[in-house]
């Protein structure tokens, strides 16, 4: 059945089966403007995120409709995708090495991603999409400008933090500024003239932020992928190859001539290869043994893993056990999502992961609001190849509501 542009397919009022009341579609507003408050939070206050968070849910539940939502977003293949997923990561709790809390902690943290799953049914208008876009743009682009001032000198940086590092750390803010990115890029092409210069500008100098104020790797590679998911939108598959190529060789310039850039760089392929000599606990050198650790893990129990919260207990058993300096040091994380999906849930719950991934990026509408849900997925995959965004509190809250808001459709209607 073709949609129609009524005043409610442009409000985002829901035309499914419902009561029909005032009540009902006040709180599925809440619930969206809350939603859009904990992106706009998430990289300045873990506070006001969990406030957000917390009020988003309660008036979802209260709407009256929260069954009928959850069934609606099962309707989707990113929704069914992502409920499978999430129901391979409940199976670790019932087995496994960690107590029982350790592993109820574990799952929780899914719980970031998890928030997708409602919005993927309330955040179908193209009215609330771009209201979401555009209060994340301005967000972080007050953020930005801040970033420069206190670079300057001119405000003071965040406490225990270089200068020009004003969000909640280094890594949460050039994630935020490549995502950032990515909206401007794509808003630009639907936006008019004096509008398009206006927003090439700001991806300039959020860019020239990226590479020359916020010292982080995570941001740099953040960056390239939000590059490369753009011109793939631009370019198509056919030439994406070569598009990627010309973005891999400017940030190679871009690594000749930023020295803050160069620097940070320099100090992780150090860390890196002096990981084996090292004499105190490293970022780099710790993620060499994370990763060794964790290959053993994983070949002794490839198929479903140590349960929930496994790698935690089973890493500070043998590093205790091994080692007497800094590689003895406890860790819960081995800072690399996929390690902790195949040490925790094994190969099951890394292709159920994995198929989550394939199906949001698959199915994803092939429009201005679709290509920033792909390139936000794309981003957090790559960076989580040395982090666990998908968990982390400010990143893993950025992409569940990306996704959540960016990949979000109307659903087949009921029978």
């Amino acid at each position: 059945m073709a949609l129609t542009d009524h005043s409610s397919a442009a409000s985002g009022v829901e035309s499914g089966p419902s009561d029909g009341s005032a009540w009902s579609s006040r709180c599925l507003d809440v619930t969206r403007w809350s939603a859009i408050a904990v992106a706009v939070c998430a990289p300045v206050s873990t506070a006001l995120t969990s406030l957000c968070a917390g009020i988003m849910l309660l008036a979802w539940l209260l709407s009256g409709r929260a069954h009928h939502q959850l069934a609606q977003a099962l309707r989707i293949p990113a929704g069914r995708a992502l409920a499978l997923f999430l129901l391979v990561a409940a199976t670790g709790l019932l087995y496994g090495v960690a107590d029982p809390r350790t592993r109820l902690d574990e799952f929780i943290s899914w719980r970031r991603l998890a928030y997708a799953l409602p919005l993927l049914c309330l955040f179908w208008a193209p009215l609330w999409k771009w209201r979401f876009v555009k209060a994340f743009v301005a967000m972080a682009a007050i953020g930005m400008a801040a970033s420069y001032l206190s670079a300057m000198g001119w405000i003071p940086a965040k406490s225990g933090q270089d200068p020009g590092i004003l969000l909640q750390n280094h890594a949460t803010q050039g994630i935020t500024f490549a995502l950032c990115l990515l909206c401007t890029l794509h808003w630009a092409r639907t936006a008019g003239t004096r509008m398009r210069w206006g927003l090439l500008a700001l991806a300039v100098a959020l860019v020239a932020n990226i590479i020359l104020v916020t010292p982080a790797r995570s941001g740099y590679l953040a960056l390239t992928v939000a590059l490369m998911a753009w011109a793939w939108s631009l370019a198509g598959w056919r030439r994406v190859m070569l598009a990627s190529t010309l973005i891999v060789t400017a940030m190679a310039g871009a690594y000749l001539a930023s020295p803050v850039m160069r620097e940070r760089v320099d100090v992780a392929v150090n860390e890196v290869l002096q990981a084996d000599s090292a004499p105190r606990l490293t970022s780099m050198g710790a993620r060499v043994l994370f990763y060794r650790t964790a290959w053993e893990l994983i070949q002794q129990r490839p198929l479903l893993g140590y349960g929930a919260g496994g790698f935690g207990v089973e890493y500070t058993r043998i590093v205790t056990q091994r080692h007497t300096d800094w590689r003895s040091t406890p860790s819960s994380d081995p800072h690399n999502i996929y390690l902790m999906l195949l040490v925790s849930h094994g190969v099951v719950g890394l292709l159920a992961f994995g198929g989550f991934l394939y199906m949001a990026v698959r199915h994803a509408p092939r429009d201005t609001f679709g290509w920033i849900g792909i390139g936000s997925l794309l981003m957090i995959s790559a960076t989580s190849l040395f982090s666990s965004h998908f968990r982390t509190f400010p990143e893993g809250h950025l992409i569940g509501m990306f996704i959540g808001a960016m990949l979000a459709t109307r659903a087949v209607p009921d029978r």
